[in-house]
C-alpha cells in the first residue's frame, strides 16, 4: 500500500542500555524484536559516541580514502557525536557514518565515514 501511494514509513526503537561500542552495533542490540529486520528495506543503528572515546575513532569524507583524521573535540558541551551503522540496505552499501548533533538547535550534521583507529 505504501508503494501505491508513494509513502515513506519510518520508525524508531529504543535500544536497551549496553556496553557495545558504537561501531559494533548489530541486530542483536534491538531488544524488542530481532525479526523486524526481515521486513525492513533499511536499518540504521545509531548510538552516541562517549566523549571519553573520541580518540579511538577517525573520520573521512571518502570511505576508502586515506585522508582520515581525528574527531574534533567540540567547544560546547551541548554538542555530541553519534555513530550510525547501516545494518541493512536493500538499495546499496552499508557504511558507518558519524553525525554531530547541536542540542541547542537540534541540528544534525553528517561528518563523514567513521572507523576505529588502527593500532600501530
Amino acid at each position: 500500500m505504501a508503494q501505491r501511494y508513494n509513502l515513506f514509513i519510518g520508525s524508531t526503537m529504543q535500544l536497551q542500555e549496553n556496553t557495545t561500542p558504537p561501531l559494533n552495533l548489530n541486530i542483536n542490540d534491538i531488544a524488542t524484536s530481532r525479526t523486524v529486520k526481515e521486513v525492513l528495506d533499511n536499518l540504521c543503528l545509531i548510538k552516541e559516541v562517549p566523549r571519553a572515546t573520541y580518540g579511538d575513532y577517525e573520520v573521512s569524507k571518502v570511505e576508502e580514502g586515506e585522508d582520515y583524521h581525528d574527531i574534533e573535540m567540540p567547544d560546547l558541551l551541548n554538542t555530541k557525536y553519534y555513530a550510525c551503522v547501516v545494518d541493512k540496505n536493500r538499495a546499496g552499501s552499508k557504511p558507518k557514518l558519524l553525525f554531530r548533533l547541536n542540542l541547542d538547535f537540534n541540528y544534525w550534521e553528517e561528518m563523514g565515514y567513521v572507523r576505529c583507529k588502527t593500532k600501530e
